[in-house]
């Protein structure tokens, strides 16, 4: 397919296109991630908070839409961190700084810090709910200046209720997106 995948029990986690060819992904989950981030990745120098950052690869996509984004990636994982930089390529992104860390804790002792947009796209060995604890929802909302991206993979419907309705109690604004094959992308304002 000409590119390197890294996965976790089946589920791709990061990929990185061998022939250079970034296209590829506006259809699938990164490029949508992408496409909702545009307008504010066009502001002068955004600040971008990834939580799940594994790879890199929306790392390598939001400098593609400009170069002085400064991204903030959050990975529990080291093994992560080591094959992102090993095979993904992520030291090729500019204004970098990856931590090693729980993305919830990561947040609550970084309420100080602000960031116009913030992806979580968290996943443990096959596992991708996230406990939407009201702190975590209030602690994100405290430190976003435009958009919140959550990822998620629900199995059932009303899992996907509850989940929006549990967003709406802090946010004003919450939108549902499919993406292809499986992915929800949830857009908190």
């Amino acid at each position: 397919m000409g590119e390197r995948l890294l996965k976790v029990n089946s589920y791709t986690q990061s990929s990185y296109p061998l022939k250079e060819d970034w296209g590829r992904y506006n259809k699938r989950y990164w490029g949508r991630v992408a496409r909702e981030a545009k307008e504010l990745l066009k502001r002068e120098s955004p600040e971008v908070l990834i939580l799940g950052f594994a790879g890199g690869t929306l790392g390598h996509l939001f400098q593609r839409e400009n170069p002085k984004v400064k991204i903030t990636g959050v990975d529990i994982d080291p093994e992560m961190i080591k094959l992102g930089g090993d095979y993904f390529f992520f030291q090729k992104i500019n204004n970098l700084d990856l931590i090693v860390r729980d993305a919830a804790k990561w947040v609550g002792n970084n309420l100080d810090k602000k960031f116009d947009i913030i992806v979580l796209d968290v996943f443990k060995g096959g596992n991708f709910t996230i406990d939407f604890s009201r702190e975590l929802l209030m602690n994100l909302k405290s430190i976003n200046r435009g958009k919140v991206i959550i990822n998620q993979v629900f199995p059932k419907r009303e899992n996907l209720r509850e989940a929006i309705d549990k967003l709406k109690k802090v946010f004003d604004n919450v939108n549902a997106i499919e993406v292809p094959p499986g992915n929800i992308l949830l857009v908190c304002l």
